[in-house]
């Protein structure tokens, strides 16, 4: 990438400034370097824990070169906190979704088409007890796709 005065310089701005020059259709480095640009130089990326660190990096003129700077801090402890819980949440909520997959029961109803579901409760819900049952199973179906709006 070329950078002019440690701002991006795009091959639009040079044929645009080289006017009425015409510039070939591939370009030299001669043609940005007779531009005042140079090349970016980009610091090697540091190594960090994204959950507890953040990085962010920076344009330097470094002895006359762009040069890309990183720089590494702790994130606030209530972001650490938030992303942990936010985690442990996720955790949960797919551990929901794996048991009522992994439900005989709640996989026939899920991948019944309405008239089947229907057929299926005038077939099976025959008293208090399967009627519960299928209510649980109905209910838990609903929590986890709500968990999603409500969140």
């Amino acid at each position: 990438m070329w950078y002019k005065n440690l701002s991006p310089y795009s091959e639009r701005q040079l044929r645009s400034d080289a006017l009425p020059t015409i510039l070939p259709r591939r370009l030299a480095d001669t043609h940005w370097q007779d531009a005042g640009c140079k090349k970016l130089v980009e610091q090697q990326r540091p190594v960090y824990n994204p959950d507890t660190h953040i990085a962010t990096s920076e344009v330097m003129d470094i002895d006359g070169t762009p040069t890309l700077v990183w720089a590494v801090a702790e994130r606030p402890q209530e972001d650490v906190d938030a992303l942990i819980a936010k985690r442990a949440q996720e955790a949960a909520d797919k551990q929901d979704r794996l048991a009522l997959i992994g439900d005989p029961m709640a996989e026939a109803l899920f991948k019944a088409r309405p008239g089947e579901i229907n057929a299926y409760i005038e077939n099976n819900v025959k008293d208090l007890a399967s009627a519960k049952d299928t209510i649980k199973i109905l209910a838990r179906a609903v929590s986890i796709l709500a968990k999603g709006m409500f969140r």
